[in-house]
């Protein structure tokens, strides 16, 4: 580190992109994302990040911050000026950092000085980060610790107040991926859900990790299917129908998942019309949690920018949905998500 407290490795990272690192790792090592966004300063980072600096032949992690070491909001600010979004954590201090960042997130959440902007951006962004690191290693009982941890945040951040919801949905990546369709299934249903009576506790945190996990089952289906450009075959279609029954036995017997998050992850895609699978239910067998979910996961359907076509606006998307599939989707909850996001800007 240089004396005027500037980061060695951001010196040289920034000027010579294909620099070899000062750090080198062996090829066997993971490392995972830490947006920035969830870095607070000063709060005791206790874990090893690094810099991902892209080269010829690949991207190299070049040591940032040691153990020893805060990050200071100077050395954050010089980060984001610089265009960097986010470090690096390796794989051995992931627990220490999921840990970490369930202690920002909560503080964050409850500091009455901070902006509700940068609290939904913190939580949105935070999300999605362990959701994309949970759909990768499914298996992973820290990372499903992690997530359920962030589902009871976003609980009782929606709960205290519904307007937080739209400012919540006005960051939404629009540009579809599974880990932040999942995040804006879960947000949308959330808010539908405290708008029909539910109240913030186990119920509705148990409820919330069925709309975040609901496609979870997705992660063992082929990577080229999921990003196929365009129709699927006849039969790519029946295996990607299968991927209710894939998540409910992935989680069934995990620690904390009971049976409302599995009967939203097995039935999200039941429609009243009796046409939905995996188990065309009648519409009086379909759970008023699971028409939630499959009200927002259609409408975040919708929206979001795929490779073969332009999302539609949240208005656009609304009014489709009301005048093309009330006999599929459950009216009173298509009302309440109406009232909650009006006429989109998205």
């Amino acid at each position: 580190m240089r004396r005027d407290g500037t980061p060695f490795a951001i010196l040289i990272g920034m000027q010579v992109p294909n620099v070899t690192p000062l750090v080198t790792l062996s090829e066997g090592l993971r490392f995972h994302p830490a947006p920035l966004v969830t870095l607070r300063p000063d709060m005791d980072a206790n874990f090893e990040l690094y810099l991902g600096i892209g080269t010829p032949v690949g991207r190299r992690y070049v040591l940032y911050k040691s153990r020893d070491y805060d990050l200071t909001e100077d050395r954050r600010q010089f980060l984001i000026k610089r265009g960097v979004t986010a470090l690096y954590v390796s794989e051995e201090d992931l627990h220490a950092y999921f840990g970490y960042v369930d202690r920002a997130v909560g503080t964050v959440l409850a500091s009455e000085h901070t902006p509700p902007r940068e609290k939904s951006q913190i939580l949105y962004q935070t999300t999605a980060s362990l959701v994309s690191c949970l759909f990768e290693r499914p298996d992973s009982p820290v990372l499903l610790r992690s997530n359920q941890k962030m589902v009871s945040h976003m609980v009782k951040f929606l709960a205290s107040d519904t307007r937080l919801l739209r400012a919540t949905v006005a960051m939404f990546c629009c540009d579809y991926s599974l880990y932040h369709h999942a995040v804006n299934v879960a947000t949308i249903s959330t808010g539908v859900a405290l708008q029909m009576g539910y109240k913030p506790g186990p119920e509705l945190e148990q409820l919330g990790q069925g709309f975040l996990f609901h496609d979870i089952g997705k992660c063992q289906l082929p990577t080229e299917m999921l990003k196929k450009p365009g129709a699927l075959t006849a039969s790519e279609m029946a295996e990607m129908q299968r991927h209710p029954q894939y998540g409910t036995r992935q989680m069934r017997g995990r620690e904390k998942i009971e049976a409302p998050t599995l009967e939203v992850i097995l039935h999200h895609h039941e429609k009243l019309s009796g046409h939905g699978y995996p188990d065309k239910l009648g519409a009086n067998e379909i759970t008023v949690p699971a028409r939630i979910c499959a009200v927002a996961d259609i409408f975040d359907a919708l929206t979001s920018h795929r490779s073969y076509k332009a999302g539609l606006t949240g208005f656009e998307a609304l009014k489709l949905m009301q005048a093309e599939m009330t006999s599929e989707l459950d009216s009173e909850c298509l009302l309440a998500m109406i009232s909650l996001l009006g006429p989109s800007k998205r």
